[in-house]
């Protein structure tokens, strides 16, 4: 652990030298000043580092069949098993409305107890295969003394 830090603390000041170095030249072209920003950018707090990782993982909650595209918008697609075919469901503002539009359409085609994103399968019930109608429960009715 301690050679971690001591390592990170090496890299730190080299890169605070380089800067340095780079901001003394006097010719600062377009390369320079693009590499100098890079290494100014490089710089990123431990504190900084984590509360960017926290809320990227937020961000991009991870849904079944929504994906985000590079412009922000959210895009819902459903996946063909065994094959690498999509079918195209929309494209929306939100992941929410993506993923509740990937669960319909799963819904759809693959019945009510498929596994979602948001929306919840129906209880279940009991067939009339599974009640035993020589024994059924007893109820608060039959156990009440009169």
């Amino acid at each position: 652990m301690n050679e971690k830090l001591e390592k990170k603390a090496y890299y730190e000041k080299k890169l605070n030298e380089l800067i340095g170095i780079l901001e003394a030249t006097e010719k600062k072209d377009d390369f320079m000043r693009c590499s100098l920003n890079n290494l100014k950018n490089a710089v990123v707090k431990d504190q900084e580092m984590k509360r960017n990782i926290k809320l990227l993982q937020e961000k991009l909650k991870k849904y079944e069949g929504v994906r985000q595209r590079k412009q922000g918008k959210w895009t819902a697609e459903v996946r063909v098993l065994g094959t690498k075919d999509r079918i195209w469901i929309g494209t929306f503002n939100t992941i929410e409305e993506a993923s509740l539009a990937y669960d319909k359409t799963v819904n759809e085609m693959k019945g009510a107890y498929t596994m979602t994103n948001i929306l919840k399968p129906p209880p279940r019930y009991p067939s009339p295969t599974e009640i035993n109608y020589m024994n059924p429960p007893s109820s608060s009715i039959d156990n009440a003394r009169i």
